[in-house]
């Protein structure tokens, strides 16, 4: 009879701990950065994302940080410089094969191991036994050489206003117009 009043307590506790504030990462947790100058006006961007951060949101990230290192070096526009140097590395998507039974092999008669199907023995990954699942391999680089500018009259056409991107993508991820970075307070709507 005990047992039956431990499980509302468990269950209480369960969603108690579901309903706790979350915080969300700030911009400097979202992976690995680096900024270095190349010269007075030219500087190397790079930025390796953590594992669940998608392809298109960490070109969008590459970018803020290259406006955030204009502002912090005193100055308004940039241009991403073409050249072979820049880093583009997507994650791949790979489909690998288990072999139905939560992934493990087991041995099967004397002296033999490795997967075995229902019906006995099987080669390693083998698609007609095996369980289907797509692996992301690896984190999404990105790198990008800048040039900046101190104002528009310098500038070319194409260049970017830091300021500009800092106001619309980065209030996204957590920066703020001048370039710092805002510390994000937990979620407290649950």
């Amino acid at each position: 009879m005990k047992a039956f009043h431990f499980i509302p307590a468990l269950a209480m506790t369960a969603l108690i701990a579901g309903c706790s504030p979350s915080t969300p990462l700030s911009f400097n947790q979202l992976g690995d950065f680096s900024a270095y100058p190349l010269n007075q006006q030219t500087y190397r961007i790079a930025y390796t994302a953590n594992d669940d951060i998608s392809y298109s949101a960490a070109q969008n990230i590459t970018l803020i940080k290259a406006a955030q290192t204009t502002i912090q070096n005193g100055y308004k526009y940039f241009i991403v410089m073409n050249s072979v140097n820049n880093v583009h590395k997507q994650p791949q998507k790979e489909v690998t094969y288990t072999d139905g039974f939560g992934g493990g092999y087991w041995g099967s008669g004397p002296g033999y191991w490795g997967p075995t199907g229902p019906w006995g023995p099987v080669g390693w990954n083998d698609p007609f036994y095996g369980v289907p699942q797509v692996v992301t391999t690896g984190p999404a680089e990105i790198a990008y050489n800048i040039q900046c500018y101190p104002n528009e009259q310098t500038a070319p056409k194409n260049a970017y206003n830091a300021s500009l991107i800092l106001q619309t993508i980065g209030q996204k991820y957590g920066v703020s117009p001048t370039g710092q970075v805002i510390i994000q307070q937990p979620d407290q709507q649950k």
